[in-house]
């Protein structure tokens, strides 16, 4: 009774998905960005963190007929009422899921009603250290009918949902370039593994070409 989790990740040769000045159009081929505006018409909803929403303020639709509904990772409610995700070029529902701790704050409060009364549901999840549990937020998704979410977030939000170990199936796309530099932003960043033997393992591994990019497509060892 959970949604079926796709992470989807856009990387370079040496697993970067931006620069060190936070520069990431386009790592990837246009074939593959085609490829994902299909995966966003299959799923029913499309997860980002807030930071995705802040600096490259997507709009998170379809090429396709289907566009999904929107969730954005926001425990402090810091995405901005004038993003485009919100807007009519953005047509379909959004969702911001909230940490509790923001309801002490009138200021937040008051932000979401503003966000409620234009139609943008806000869900407030048990939160710790700064962050959302993503296990009760995809209860509260499940809870909504929607069944596959598609990961589009950057590295902090790939490693939150493998670190709850909520991932069923990975996409890598992986570009024929390479971008180097310790500052430069990984595919997945959170703290990692301490030992090699305990890396997630996946299983049903196929490798294809989109263009002239790599695609790695996995499924979680023990998920799915």
């Amino acid at each position: 009774r959970m949604p079926f989790v796709t992470l989807k990740m856009a990387e370079s040769l040496d697993g970067k998905i931006a620069t060190r000045e936070r520069d990431s159009k386009w790592i990837t081929s246009e074939e593959s960005r085609d490829y994902v505006h299909r995966l966003r018409s299959e799923a029913d909803a499309v997860l980002v963190g807030v930071n995705t929403v802040i600096k490259d303020d997507p709009l998170l639709t379809s090429r396709r007929k289907r566009s999904p509904i929107k969730v954005i990772l926001d425990p402090r409610l810091n995405t901005p009422e004038s993003s485009k995700i919100f807007s009519k070029a953005s047509p379909c529902l959004s969702i911001i899921a909230v940490s509790k701790d923001v309801l002490k704050k009138k200021a937040a409060v008051e932000k979401i009603k503003r966000l409620t009364e234009r139609g943008i549901l806000v869900i407030t999840c048990r939160g710790k250290a700064g962050r959302i549990d993503l296990k009760a937020l995809l209860k509260e998704l499940a809870e909504l009918e929607i069944a596959h979410l598609l990961v589009e977030g950057g590295g902090d939000t790939a490693a939150g949902c493998i670190e709850a170990d909520m991932v069923d199936r990975v996409l890598f796309f992986i570009a024929p370039k390479i971008i180097g530099g310790r500052d430069a932003v990984t595919s997945i960043e959170g703290l990692g593994v301490d030992k090699v033997k305990d890396a997630v393992k996946f299983k049903q591994v196929r490798v294809e070409a989109v263009g002239e990019d790599i695609l790695v497509r996995a499924d979680v060892h023990g998920n799915s």
